[in-house]
């Protein structure tokens, strides 16, 4: 059953199942968003990708979700991750606060594009990416709608799933393993599940906001939720800072919480990483443009880090109600 509201869509999704030859798996091709949605039947899979932490009613449409799925069956949700967004959203501030410095009045004009290239294309061209520099320029760095209330978190969505009866059942990246070395006959209860998957969730930060795996045989250090909140408060203020070129910088400060955690971390990469950042917000708002550049083409192992921006995280439904 395939739910498309852009009608002018739905001929391009049935070509599509035709190419692969799989037009008679097609049950339904319906007409509707998710909200106006409706069907007598339960689902054993819903895939919801690329669209619901977009929705202003996102949390009723999960709970949507849940109603019409099967006991023991499953759902994807795909979603911008906060905190793995923490580096593009750098690196927008960055750009926007050079537009700032250089007088641009149009961060989509083609000076703002130079500018652009010039803090990120060398980078940008090490990753391979099948989309041209311009179009991420576009989807990432000025894009009016990648703004904080769109971003969502493992946090939110465990917290919102135990409401609607869905349980974690894994993710991708794959970063928990809560069910290893144990007996199947050791089963915990959702709350358990739920505590100990958050308390995973911040053993694993620095890889949210980095895109790092933990160090090979490498202590792990929880982040505290007074951390975790810091950054979610910091990324509120980047996203409030490149909606508008007349924004002041000075309400972007580095939190000192987050520095004090990543400067105990034992993964060195961590503490240069964690230097980087205070010494590139610093230059921020107390330099000029061409400091700025110099400041972000020394930036080495930052420059070298993407995050984690876009995660799937699968749920299970436990009950039937």
């Amino acid at each position: 059953t395939l739910v498309e509201p852009n009608e002018q869509v739905i001929p391009q999704l049935r070509s599509l199942f035709q190419d692969f030859g799989l037009e008679e798996r097609i049950s339904a091709l319906v007409h509707s968003d998710i909200e106006a949605f409706t069907s007598d039947r339960l689902y054993d899979v819903i895939l919801a990708e690329g669209f619901l932490f977009t929705l202003p009613d996102r949390d009723e449409m999960v709970q949507k979700i849940s109603q019409l799925l099967n006991p023991r069956g499953f759902t994807v949700i795909s979603f911008n991750d906060r905190y793995g967004l923490l580096l593009e959203m750098t690196r927008r501030a960055i750009l926007w606060r050079c537009y700032q410095l250089a007088n641009i009045n149009d961060e989509h004009s083609d000076e703002a594009l130079t500018i652009a290239k010039q803090l990120y294309e060398e980078d940008f061209s090490r990753l391979n990416a099948s989309r041209p520099f311009a179009a991420w320029w576009k989807d990432v760095l000025v894009n009016p709608f990648l703004t904080s209330s769109y971003f969502w978190s493992y946090s939110d969505l465990i917290d919102l799933g135990k409401s609607c009866n869905l349980e974690f059942y894994s993710s991708s990246p794959k970063w928990d393993e809560i069910d290893s070395f144990k007996w199947y006959k050791n089963v915990l209860s959702s709350e358990s599940r739920c505590t100990i998957l958050l308390d995973r969730w911040r053993q694993f930060f620095p890889f949210f906001l980095t895109g790092l795996p933990p160090a090979t045989g490498g202590i792990e250090l929880p982040a505290s939720w007074e951390v975790v909140e810091s950054v979610s408060q910091f990324v509120d203020r980047l996203s409030e800072f490149t909606t508008a070129l007349d924004r002041p910088i000075s309400n972007v400060v580095y939190p000192e919480t987050l520095e004090e955690y990543l400067s105990q971390h034992p993964d060195e990469r961590l503490s240069q990483f964690n230097r980087e950042m205070k010494t590139l917000y610093d230059v921020a708002k107390s330099s000029g443009f061409d400091d700025l550049i110099s400041a972000y083409q020394s930036a080495q192992q930052l420059r070298n880090l993407w995050g984690s921006p876009y995660q799937y995280i699968c749920f299970s439904k436990t009950s039937d109600r």
